[in-house]
């Protein structure tokens, strides 16, 4: 089992991401400045833009996926 944190995971492809990441026993976190619908406890405020922000959010973690976009 690894520690996963998925920046920008709120969104349709960390939702999926995540889903098969938990099918396979992982410990998923998703840090996102956007709160997650499916996964709410998984969830934790983070922007990308902030340095130290994205550092707590990842410390510790075996893997990180970097999802993060601004779509307009």
């Amino acid at each position: 089992m690894r520690k996963i944190v998925i920046l920008g995971g709120s969104g349709f492809i960390g939702t999926r991401l995540t889903q098969r990441l938990l099918q396979a026993s992982h410990d998923v976190l998703l840090a996102d400045i956007q709160p997650s619908a499916a996964y709410p406890k998984r969830w934790r405020a983070c922007d990308i833009t902030c340095d130290e922000q994205v550092r707590e959010t990842c410390r510790g973690a075996d893997l990180i996926y970097n999802l993060a976009a601004v779509h307009r």
